[in-house]
């Protein structure tokens, strides 16, 4: 059984805000902070950098809020019978995570789902189930590196730009370390380095573009970021054991 009471994202407060239930409340309630924040845990309080979540069970003291900045957060108010979520091994303390775009993204999900006009009992418990499934995955985890979050923001971008100037340095500079340590880091998180993963995301255009559309190689290597046709024929072969022509040809037959 599951009964979401209500649910937000990105909701914005003042640098006062305290939600403070003594006593608990009669449903459970997840919060992910995006936002340095303060949380009461056994009578102290304590501070924490942003991405975290809590998890509140039914009687649960709550007492978290802003630091000084404006505070913003995700949330979500619910009841469940699920013992899946029930047993999460942390509740009533906040702990890191490191996807923090991704459980936004849930959380934007449950929302509007929850607030259609013919909203969907089995489409919300589906992605609540995602959703902690994804926060025990978190639990499960190694502690974060400060790097992690802009890690991921950066590779997502690629992905989604290939087509960019990418050079290490360039992104190495924005993330405000050297080089060779940005190269150790990528490859520790990603398991591979931030070229290959450009060359990656830029010949899975390349590879679209020859299946679904009729231009040529030189408008296809341009498009994904390439300054010489041949540079990119001899990359796509290399990748590929084809040229771009004869992988178009393969995925026509």
């Amino acid at each position: 059984m599951l009964e979401i009471l209500s649910a937000g994202y990105d909701s914005l407060h003042s640098k006062d805000f305290c939600n403070h239930v003594p006593g608990g409340v009669d449903h459970c309630l997840l919060v992910i902070v995006s936002t340095p924040s303060f949380f009461v845990i056994d009578n102290n309080k304590e501070f924490y950098p942003p991405h975290q979540a809590v998890l509140y069970l039914p009687g649960e003291t709550i007492h978290y809020g802003a630091v000084s900045d404006n505070y913003s957060d995700h949330w979500l108010v619910f009841r469940t019978d699920n013992s899946a979520i029930l047993s999460l091994s942390q509740t009533g303390a906040p702990f890191s995570i490191y996807d923090s775009e991704y459980f936004r993204t849930l959380l934007k999900l449950i929302t509007w789902e929850t607030y259609a006009n013919k909203p969907s009992e089995l489409i919300l418990e589906g992605l609540v189930d995602v959703l902690f499934d994804k926060l025990k995955g978190e639990l499960s985890s190694k502690n974060f590196s400060r790097y992690e979050h802009e890690l991921l923001k950066i590779r997502r971008s690629i992905a989604a730009s290939p087509e960019r100037p990418w050079s290490v340095d360039y992104i190495a500079e924005k993330t405000h370390i050297s080089t060779g340590y940005f190269q150790s880091l990528y490859k520790q998180q990603f398991g591979c380095s931030c070229i290959e993963d450009i060359i990656r995301f830029r010949l899975n255009k390349a590879k679209d573009l020859l299946v679904y559309t009729s231009q040529t190689s030189a408008e296809i290597a341009e498009q994904c970021g390439y300054q010489n046709t041949e540079h990119f024929c001899r990359q796509f072969r290399k990748k590929t054991g084809m040229t771009p022509n004869e992988y178009r040809h393969s995925k026509r037959v």
